[in-house]
């Protein structure tokens, strides 16, 4: 970001499409990037992040909605300005350097929500097929393993970075049970198996989410039609 002087730099599914197919994925409606954050207390991050945005949004390009409505600590983690020129949201994470790792999150109602890496710098990659150069992490593989797993090179159907990827903090457990069981009960209204087969196995296996052994059955058993469902969709459509 010029106009700042900041290292914006691609993160997540911005740079994993990037990177791996040489696009932006089709899907990604927004822009993810990522910028460090000094500081060494809670009120410094949120003014230094409350005057980036300002930075951003003098270049009449960018708004920030929320600048002067929204509480300033749920700025800490993340906030998000949108491009006036196309309307794309633009993701902005904010990264810390932590006890020899970094981290970024992002608040909820219940809990923030953490994702650990592995130690990086900023640096300038150009993509192939691309001309401009753009600041990313210094080892993109091990940011994409740490964010996405050691399959992050295969598209995966099923994903949701609230609740799957690999280096979430075992402390963002409420955070994680405040948006998967949401989504995994929506996933169910609107019959989509693969959403909720998925959603139903991370939240009891990996974070232990504390279904009754009552609901565990009517869970499974409504996975089961939705399955046969799936499967008739499947099977109508080859012929």
């Amino acid at each position: 970001m010029k106009k700042t002087g900041e290292k914006a730099f691609l993160i997540g599914g911005t740079l994993l499409g990037l990177y791996r197919d040489g696009k932006l994925m089709d899907y990604d409606k927004d822009a993810d990037l990522g910028i460090f954050i000094a500081g060494t207390t809670r009120d410094e991050h949120i003014k230094q992040i409350r005057n980036l945005v300002e930075k951003i949004c003098q270049s009449g390009r960018f708004v920030a909605p929320w600048l002067n409505t929204k509480k300033p600590e749920f700025t800490e983690f993340t906030t998000c300005v949108i491009d006036k020129t196309n309307g794309i949201l633009v993701d902005l994470f904010f990264f810390y350097k932590y006890q020899g790792k970094v981290l970024a999150g992002i608040h909820t109602k219940m809990a923030p929500l953490l994702w650990v890496y592995e130690p990086f710098e900023v640096v300038k990659h150009k993509f192939s097929g691309h001309d401009f150069e753009y600041y990313v992490p210094s080892d993109i593989d091990l940011y994409l393993e740490n964010l996405f797993g050691t399959d992050w090179r295969t598209p995966i159907p099923v994903w949701d970075s609230l609740v799957k990827c690999p280096n979430l903090a075992r402390s963002s457990q409420k955070a994680v049970f405040y948006y998967g069981v949401g989504r995994f009960y929506q996933a169910l209204e609107n019959h989509k198996y693969l959403k909720a087969a998925d959603y139903y196995d991370l939240l009891s296996n990996r974070w232990k989410y504390p279904f009754s052994a009552e609901m565990k059955s009517h869970i499974e058993n409504l996975l089961q039609q939705l399955k046969g469902e799936f499967e008739n969709t499947k099977q109508n459509q080859k012929k």
